[in-house]
């Protein structure tokens, strides 16, 4: 399930970037683009949070993050036909290592809620979270 939520977020981040390129080449067209990109970038980040809950945050970044940028300048070089250079190849070629370093050894789960630290941990107690009362009655 984790690969089918990479691979939809991918496709949709892929293709508000192709909508928000195509939108800013055709000025008559600016507005319709914008609005096609948005919706289905804001979209997407639905397939993002459901990584979240499945992988360990940095690591749902590192390869959703990375995979998007990589992803997009292919995309943007094969629809413009815009060949890239032996330096940007490089450069792509670092992000994947830089992935693939970062998710290596990853936990493959999210911390489980009750892992995650609370506000109620820091020093307030159950008696001042309840009483709605100023600052200076504290003091």
């Amino acid at each position: 399930m984790i690969y089918l939520n990479f691979a939809a977020f991918f496709a949709m981040q892929v293709t508000a970037n192709l909508f928000f390129s195509y939108g800013s080449r055709d000025p008559s067209r600016w507005l319709l683009y914008f609005v096609l990109g948005n919706v289905v970038g804001a979209s997407s980040i639905w397939f993002m949070m459901l990584l979240y809950k499945n992988l360990q945050p940095n690591t749902a970044m590192a390869i959703a993050g990375g995979g998007t940028f990589i992803l997009v300048q292919v995309a943007l070089a094969l629809a413009f036909r815009s060949n890239l250079n032996i330096v940007q190849w490089c450069g792509i070629l670092a992000i994947v290592v830089g992935i693939t370093l970062t998710s290596l050894f990853a936990t493959p789960t999210a911390p489980k809620a009750e892992d995650t630290p609370r506000k109620a941990d820091h020093g307030v107690t159950g008696e001042q979270v309840k009483h709605s009362g100023s600052l200076e009655e504290y003091r």
